[in-house]
């Protein structure tokens, strides 16, 4: 019973997240024939920034949702958001004026002109609102709903986007624009509904919980944000626009993984915790090896498809970005790994611990950008993502097993058969670059072995 509810919350949550960023994907091949890479390269400076700020700006508090729905009552939760919500409008509301107030250091400091910088304000605080209901209907696994809104949000912001880029004579506004408004439109409902059901606007108690649980949040999104944002800043200064272009449809192919990865552990986290809440640990262990090893088929799969994949995403002046793909994927691998120990430590509220991590890490991550890049352009700024996303697994895991008192559920023999063999594919693809049908030989195998362990367990893990 509990596989089936499980699948069905993952299905949901993959068509959500894929309608969401899926959609995003599978345009790419349309917008890099419409867009130059220069094109590209701001829209993904642009994008970015916007990505920063929601993680300052919010202070996360959607983090603190999963949790509060173990300390509070089911009637609290709708004065919970509201309450919890505000601190994220007050915050947005005051940045917006300093924003405003001083215009012209923010436009030098983001690198876009004033128009995009008040733009950039909105489309972080709306799509933040969203990202804040979304958690909020996944832990209670109103899978369905949560998905209606990633269906329009993604489908509406790809098609406008596409609308305006062959409407408009500039092609980045048109971009912008498009994929602005549903967020938007959504956002204003879901503000609309939240403070209309939760009839309270600042509630003590809510929010003195959710602060003290989420800031320490704030420096560990940022930092993992300097993972996949800064990289691509230190490229727009160290290259040039069209570098970050490529390195950012190289990007755009590896976000199907980060897709996946949080649809499965969206899904995931509320079954795990309700096995902790009922100390089951077999269904833990059953799961979760499941879980792993169809994440380890899933990137193998990905990785021998990627170079042929790659070239019909995008034209050849693009194609310099093929060299850093099984690298990019083999960092997403780390990324993966590293939910088991960070769901643990949320679970026990030791979110004081997370960010220590995230800051040493983000700090390696930019001396490495700094020196990687300069000398091997994109492949310096994926080699330095890899080194920091292995890091910080690594310190999450010695974390989680021995320096919290309550027993971790995995020993490190739980990871290290996945981390060879995907280690082995990525090094195993570069020889095997230019034997396609090979690749796709080995690939036809794993698909088959993921689709009959699925079928025969009636399962996705």
């Amino acid at each position: 019973m509990a596989s089936e509810s499980i699948s069905k919350s993952v299905i949901w949550q993959l068509i959500g997240k894929f309608a969401l960023q899926g959609v995003a994907f599978f345009t790419t091949p349309i917008f890099t024939r419409i867009l130059t890479p220069e094109n590209y390269g701001t829209i993904a400076l642009y994008n970015s920034w916007s990505s920063i700020l929601m993680v300052i700006l919010s202070l996360q508090t959607y983090g603190s949702i999963p949790t509060a729905r173990i300390r509070f009552s089911k009637e609290e939760m709708p004065a919970y958001l509201s309450s919890t919500l505000s601190i994220s409008v007050i915050t947005y509301l005051f940045a917006f004026c300093v924003i405003i107030f001083f215009r012209d250091f923010f436009v030098r400091l983001f690198g876009i002109n004033q128009l995009l910088v008040i733009l950039l304000i909105i489309n972080s605080f709306f799509g933040y609102v969203n990202v804040f209901y979304v958690s909020y209907l996944d832990q209670y696994k109103e899978v369905r709903k949560s998905c209606l809104i990633s269906v329009f949000s993604g489908l509406g912001s790809s098609l406008l986007s596409l609308v305006f880029v062959l409407n408009i004579n500039n092609k980045v506004y048109g971009k912008i624009f498009g994929q602005l408004i549903p967020v938007l439109f959504l956002g204003l409902i879901i503000l609309f509904l939240i403070y209309v059901k939760g009839k309270v606007f600042w509630v003590p108690k809510y929010n003195k919980y959710c602060i003290i649980l989420t800031i320490p949040l704030v420096v560990h999104g940022l930092g993992h944000l300097v993972f996949t944002q800064a990289d691509r800043i230190l490229l727009q200064r160290f290259q040039n626009e069209s570098v970050l272009g490529i390195y950012s449809v190289s990007a755009a192919l590896c976000s199907v993984l980060t897709v996946i990865i949080d649809s499965l552990n969206r899904a995931w986290v509320p079954f795990y915790y309700d096995f902790k809440k009922s100390n089951d640990k077999e269904s833990i262990q059953f799961h979760s090896k499941r879980y792993l090893r169809l994440m380890t088929l899933i990137f193998i799969g990905f990785i021998l498809l990627s170079f042929d994949v790659f070239k019909i995403m995008a034209p050849e002046p693009y194609w310099n970005g093929i060299k850093i793909i099984p690298i990019f994927a083999l960092s997403f691998f780390f990324l993966f790994l590293y939910q088991f120990p960070v769901n643990f430590e949320y679970y026990y509220e030791r979110t004081k611990i997370i960010p220590i991590a995230t800051i040493l890490v983000a700090v390696i991550n930019i001396i490495l950008d700094v020196w990687l890049i300069p000398i091997y352009s994109a492949f310096g700024a994926v080699i330095a993502t890899m080194i920091s996303q292995i890091l910080l697994f690594l310190f999450h895991y010695i974390t989680a097993r021995f320096l919290i008192k309550e027993s971790f559920d995995y020993n490190f023999s739980f990871f290290i058969i996945s981390i060879v063999f995907v280690s082995l594919v990525v090094v195993l693809s570069y020889f095997l670059m230019d034997f396609k049908y090979i690749r796709w030989i080995l690939f036809i195998i794993v698909a088959a072995y993921v689709l009959y362990d699925v079928l025969k367990h009636r399962s996705i893990f």
